[in-house]
């Protein structure tokens, strides 16, 4: 993992590549995430290793219909996931979970604001790797 001056070295010096992308953003009590049918979803889950092995107990329980993407700020945290057949894992190739949810990068979240979320359209700064897989998957 690395000490923390170590990780702001490593901030600092990386070059860290986003590109703009909209997509409508829903949460799980905000924005009718339970009425999407047939959509491309990807699922943003910026939360620890015991909530993604909750999250792989929850996911069977998704609607059948939706094609499931996960990412977070450290893939070591989504590889829980390779293999589902409930959602698919994206790898951004940033591992380490200390960086302020991207903030350390300058587009924490995605640029996304918590208390906006409510369904509708929202522009957020994705990683390269990951803006890639949006578009080619109409995300």
């Amino acid at each position: 993992m690395g000490t923390q001056e170590e990780i702001d070295y490593f901030s600092k010096s990386f070059n860290f590549s986003t590109k703009p992308w909209e997509m409508y953003v829903h949460s799980h009590d905000r924005g009718n995430f339970k009425d999407l049918k047939n959509q491309n979803i990807l699922i943003y889950w910026p939360h620890g290793f015991g909530d993604q092995i909750f999250l792989s107990y929850v996911l069977p329980l998704f609607e059948q219909s939706n094609t499931y993407w996960i990412t977070r700020f450290g893939d070591d945290n989504v590889y829980i996931h390779d293999g589902s057949k409930h959602v698919k894992t994206i790898k951004t190739g940033y591992n380490s979970t200390h960086c302020s949810d991207g903030g350390k990068y300058g587009c924490r979240h995605y640029g996304l604001e918590n208390v906006s979320i409510n369904g509708s359209l929202k522009k957020m700064e994705l990683p390269i790797s990951l803006w890639e897989i949006c578009k080619n998957n109409n995300i």
